[in-house]
């Protein structure tokens, strides 16, 4: 699996909207479950290299935690500048 390189820092963002709006989090410790998540992603190629039998599989579930996580995080991210515009 490949980590979208030219959305990496909107998803980053996304995620650090999901973390903070989901499970209430504050400042550094948003930033560094972002940066957990984001570290999944840049290991994963080479869990795949190392397990070629379970690549198909992790790309699975790596796709649905991205589309899920970012999806989430994009709506609270729209919800919280658009409360903020009123």
């Amino acid at each position: 699996m490949e980590f979208p390189a030219v959305g990496t820092v909107a998803f980053v963002i996304a995620w650090t909207a999901f973390f903070t709006t989901q499970f209430n989090l504050k400042g550094n410790i948003a930033l560094l479950c972002a940066f957990g998540v984001s570290l999944l992603f840049a290991l994963a190629p080479l869990a795949s290299a190392a397990f070629p039998a379970v690549a198909p599989v992790l790309d699975v579930v790596l796709n649905t935690i991205l589309l899920a996580v970012s999806a989430a995080g994009g709506y609270d991210l729209i919800v919280k500048v658009v409360s903020k515009l009123k």
